[in-house]
């Protein structure tokens, strides 16, 4: 008997001079809803204490009508949660009181008084969106640890995203739509058919529009488009449609076309159209027209006439074509052919010159000179002989050696021969 009562007596002591913690296990708060979250009072100051798992640290509500508002917390769950139950610790019984609200803004249940002494107490409210902590003391009180246990429910799913629009380009579509508040992501689906069924492209879009670039152009597509997150995927968008094409070739601007008459033949050239395949050579011996073509497709400028009849007027449109078209006529230009000239053996003349571009340019040269000059001209408007011919000018040479002008072919609209007879 003796020795029991040693045994028992021995195990006490020990017992007595264990620290109280390792005795006697502190709560275990974690696992709840309210885990490591903070609690927000009337004023924005948000508190953690309550909810850190750890009964070491505390905080001291104030009174019921404290002007801080120390004495009321909230907190607004992202989505609606199912309680089951809290635990609260306190040093002594605070006098609290406990909102639970809906989504809607209505009261679901109401507590007073709350047990304190960090045990679980079941609670069953379903759907709780928001709840609301006051102290109903006239004085301040310590608080350890708050949570509540239970369930979240899982979010709504999203509504339907409206404002689906799309944007048909070349080999791509570009789909743009109104952002659904709660939705994490989109999904794109597409059909070759008008309602479906629809085949998913992309999943989890964020943001809202998507470029498809997988189609082919010259071919329709319909889409719609679904909002989703946590709580699932909505219904289909209202179906859009769009047609990729490749860019338009524009119909190409009228050339600017320019005459020379030959000997049975009128040259015509013209400017070059960017994006052109070729161009047409219509004739009139009527200005004005109408204008029958003499050519089926010419590829460059210039163009040799040769089913002409020297001394007869004919009067000249072009246009340029290509997959997209015909241009409009160019500008009417005009060229009379005529035979060669005979010039004369003997005697000068006054050689005047007028440019495409109006300047006129007069040159007091022997006839000889001239006729080099009219043959020259024969045979370059034929398609042979050097585009520049080249004048010496005597006069007015003070310390030059020489004074040449280089006159180019393709420069000259017209010229005139003015012989007269030299004196001595």
């Amino acid at each position: 008997m003796k020795k029991r009562i040693s045994i028992f007596l021995s195990t006490l002591i020990i017992i007595l001079m264990l620290p109280v913690s390792s005795v006697f296990a502190a709560t275990d708060y974690s696992g709840g809803l309210l885990d490591g979250k903070a609690l927000v009072r009337s004023d924005g100051f948000q508190i953690t204490t309550l909810t850190d798992n750890n009964e070491e640290t505390s905080f001291v509500m104030g009174a019921q009508l404290s002007p801080d508002g120390s004495g009321v917390f909230t907190y607004t769950f992202e989505s609606t949660a199912d309680i089951t139950g809290y635990r609260l610790k306190a040093p002594v019984s605070p006098i609290a009181e406990f909102w639970f609200y809906g989504s809607d803004g209505n009261q679901k249940k109401y507590i007073y008084p709350m047990i304190y002494n960090g045990s679980f107490v079941s609670l069953n409210i379903m759907g709780v969106k928001s709840i609301k902590y006051r102290s109903g003391s006239s004085g301040a009180y310590t608080v350890s640890e708050f949570n509540l246990y239970g369930t979240p429910a899982q979010p709504e799913p999203p509504i339907v995203p409206l404002g689906l629009t799309t944007s048909g380009g070349n080999a791509q579509v570009v789909l743009s739509w109104n952002a659904v508040t709660g939705a994490t992501g989109y999904n794109v689906k597409r059909s070759t058919t008008a309602g479906g069924p629809y085949t998913s492209i992309a999943y989890g879009v964020i943001g809202s529009s998507y470029n498809d670039s997988t189609v082919t152009n010259g071919i329709t597509y319909y889409y719609v488009v679904t909002a989703v997150n946590a709580g699932g995927e909505s219904a289909n968008s209202a179906q859009v449609l769009a047609t990729p094409q490749a860019p338009m070739t524009p119909i190409p601007i009228a050339p600017v076309l320019m005459g020379q008459a030959g000997d049975t033949q009128n040259i015509l050239s013209w400017t070059e159209s960017p994006a052109v395949t070729g161009y047409i050579v219509k004739r009139s011996k009527t200005a004005g027209g109408p204008y029958t073509a003499v050519t089926s497709i010419v590829y460059a400028s210039p163009y040799i006439d040769t089913s002409v009849v020297n001394g007869t007027i004919y009067y000249y449109v072009v246009t340029a074509v290509n997959a997209a078209g015909e241009s409009g006529n160019s500008n009417e230009a005009s060229a009379t052919p005529r035979g060669t000239i005979t010039p004369p053996s003997s005697n000068k003349a006054l050689l005047v010159i007028t440019l495409v571009s109006g300047l006129e340019k007069e040159y007091d040269l022997p006839m000889s000179e001239v006729n080099n000059f009219i043959t020259w001209y024969n045979s370059r408007a034929a398609g042979t002989g050097s585009e520049v011919f080249t004048i010496n000018k005597s006069f007015n040479k003070a310390n030059f050696l020489s004074r040449k002008d280089y006159i180019s072919f393709n420069k000259i609209q017209t010229f005139i021969i003015n012989e007269y007879q030299a004196t001595n």
